[in-house]
């Protein structure tokens, strides 16, 4: 009797064995095979389905100016979502009086109101209220001191222009021009631009100004900022920009001229004539924004082509053919790099640039979806959800994806993890690594090659060219 009930539970053993065995994680009709995950490696992170804003800390420094008018900087912690502009939060932190610091006053006028704040590569733009011209120009120019010194101490910031109202700033006489060097001696910086116009005034030189180049992205409607060297011998601004535009965007044996005047309402009109250029309603947004945003005092830019002002333009219409630089500074392209499949299992670059206020890992993954890294059917639905934890973005992909890639050869394996992890490490500052999950969970490989049992840092090894 104990014989046969211990043969009869080693029969059920068997078979509950048997039945777990033929338990699937994971199937997918659409998918080419089923799929049968290995158990989880170790605590996982719960990304979930959705990207999750990440909430974290930076310190920064603002700097405020002194009772010599001199600027002086306070540390000051702010608190940043992972798709927030944070040049945009530290420049409204300049909007507070200092919390530590006595002796120390805001350079930001009363009233005054920031209207955008573009970051662009390594460029930012911030555009004021027009109330930042009621200080004497002492004030201002002590302000913009302020303002560029502490944007420039953000990481990956290198040049940062300020406009009022979309319109460019004038000190002495001339273009403010954008900033790309730290100097905390504001006073030493207004005396050294009075001198600068003496000498100008006096025909003794020229001076030179750092002027941003509205550039027309490859594809699309987008412009990026380029910064440019001009040197100005008095009021040739205009003229000295837009031969550095013709010879930065226009093809050999197209022609470009220009001149400025008065309207009957008051209104100075910079008028940009081009001859022999094809498709000229594509350069009206990137001719206003580099012409409003260096030289002074412009309040519309007329673009004439072929003697014809062009009047339509990224999908707008102005009957008299006057553009202002607030018409176009939502096409302020981001430009962005991805790691795409090279030859001989390498990387290779690829430039492209995004549309949006910020770039996020999930705008960098979809780009790549675009290229030819990702297996078979593969979409961006196939990535489930993001989070961005202690630098780490962690990367929530489909089992139909993971499906996909369990049929990719090493060198192919090799280039999908890699693609993505340099991507997303190269285009978001906040992130040092990048974790791969499939439904939340860790999975040693993707087929085999590749550990991804901790998060990956990027291989710069890898990238040829």
């Amino acid at each position: 009797m104990k014989r046969r009930s211990f043969a009869f539970l080693c029969i059920l053993m068997m078979m509950t064995v048997l039945a777990g065995c033929g338990q699937k994680l994971f199937t997918d009709s659409g998918s080419p095979s089923s799929v049968i995950l290995p158990e989880p490696e170790g605590k996982t992170v719960q990304v979930g389905t959705g990207d999750m804003r990440t909430a974290y800390s930076r310190r920064v420094i603002l700097y405020y100016a002194g009772q010599d008018g001199s600027l002086s900087s306070e540390l000051r912690l702010i608190h940043v979502y992972s798709d927030d502009n944070l040049a945009e939060l530290v420049a409204r932190a300049l909007f507070v009086k200092p919390y530590y610091s006595s002796g120390l006053t805001s350079v930001i006028p009363d009233g005054v109101e920031l209207l955008a704040c573009e970051v662009s590569g390594d460029v930012a733009v911030l555009d004021f209220s027009r109330d930042i011209l009621s200080v004497g120009e002492e004030a201002l120019s002590v302000m913009r001191s302020a303002v560029t010194s502490t944007l420039l101490g953000l990481d990956g910031i290198r040049c940062v222009d300020i406009l009022t109202e979309g319109m460019a700033l004038e000190l002495a006489g001339l273009p403010a021009g954008a900033e790309t060097r730290v100097d905390l001696d504001a006073p030493a910086v207004y005396l050294q631009r009075m001198s600068e116009k003496m000498r100008i005034e006096n025909g003794n030189g020229a001076v030179e100004r750092t002027a941003l180049l509205y550039v027309p992205a490859d594809s699309g409607s987008l412009v990026v900022p380029e910064k440019k060297t001009v040197r100005l011998s008095g009021g040739d601004a205009l003229e000295r920009l837009m031969e550095a535009y013709s010879a930065r965007c226009l093809l050999p044996g197209a022609a470009i001229s220009s001149t400025s005047y008065l309207d009957e309402d008051g209104s100075r009109i910079a008028e940009i004539s081009l001859t022999d250029v094809e498709d000229a309603e594509s350069f009206v947004p990137s001719i206003t924004m580099t012409v409003c945003g260096f030289v002074p005092n412009i309040d519309y830019v007329c673009v004439v082509s072929d003697g014809d002002a062009v009047t339509k333009a990224a999908g707008l219409i102005s009957e008299k053919g006057l553009w202002k630089y607030t018409d176009f500074r939502y096409l302020t392209g981001r430009p962005i790099r991805l790691y795409t499949g090279g030859k001989d299992a390498s990387l290779c670059r690829l430039d492209t640039v995004l549309g949006g206020r910020t770039v996020t890992v999930r705008d960098v993954l979809n780009e790549l979806f675009t290229t030819d890294v990702f297996p078979g059917t593969a979409s961006p639905a196939d990535i489930l959800g993001i989070r961005i934890e202690d630098r780490t973005a962690y990367i929530n992909i489909s089992p139909a994806l993971y499906s996909l890639c369990q049929e990719l050869s090493a060198e192919e394996e090799k280039i999908l993890v890699y693609s993505i992890v340099n991507s997303v490490c190269e285009n978001i500052d906040i992130v040092d690594s990048v974790g791969i999950l499939v439904s939340d969970e860790r999975v040693e490989t993707l087929s085999g090659n590749i550990s991804l049992i901790s998060p990956l840092m990027p291989n710069p090894g890898l990238v040829t060219g």
